[in-house]
C-alpha cells in the first residue's frame, strides 16, 4: 500500500476525544451564530433604507405642502358651496322628495327634524 496510517494514530484519537465530551462551549462560542444573525439584519435593514432612499426620487410636494394645499382648497369649496345652496332657493318640500327618492324613510325623515 502507497499510503498507510501511523502507529497508534487513532488510540492516540480516541484519547483526545474522550477528553473532549465532557466540556461545554464557552459563552462567547454560544452567541456567536445569535451575533452573526443579529448583524446580518442590521446590514440588511441599513442596506436596503440605503438603497431605497437612493433609488426613490423624492417628491416636490411634501406632506406639508399637502396639509396646507388641501385645507385652503377644503375651507374654500365649503363656503363656495354654501353660497351656491344658499342661492338656489330650496324648498323644504324639494328636500323631502329627493331622501324619499333616495330611499330614506319617512321615520328617518320625521327623527331629523
Amino acid at each position: 500500500m502507497p499510503f498507510s496510517v501511523p502507529e497508534g494514530y487513532f488510540e492516540a484519537f480516541k484519547v483526545e476525544m474522550d477528553t473532549f465530551e465532557g466540556k461545554e462551549p464557552g459563552l462567547f462560542r454560544r452567541l456567536v451564530p445569535y451575533m452573526a444573525m443579529a448583524a446580518a439584519f442590521l446590514f440588511l435593514v441599513t442596506g436596503g433604507t440605503f438603497l431605497l432612499q437612493h433609488t426613490v426620487p423624492e417628491e416636490d410636494f411634501t406632506q406639508e405642502d399637502f396639509l396646507v394645499f388641501s385645507s385652503g382648497i377644503s375651507n374654500y369649496e365649503y363656503y363656495e358651496e354654501m353660497e351656491h345652496i344658499a342661492d338656489a332657493d330650496i324648498e323644504d318640500e324639494d328636500i323631502i322628495e329627493y331622501l324619499i327618492y333616495s330611499g330614506i324613510s319617512a321615520e328617518e325623515i320625521e327623527l331629523s327634524k
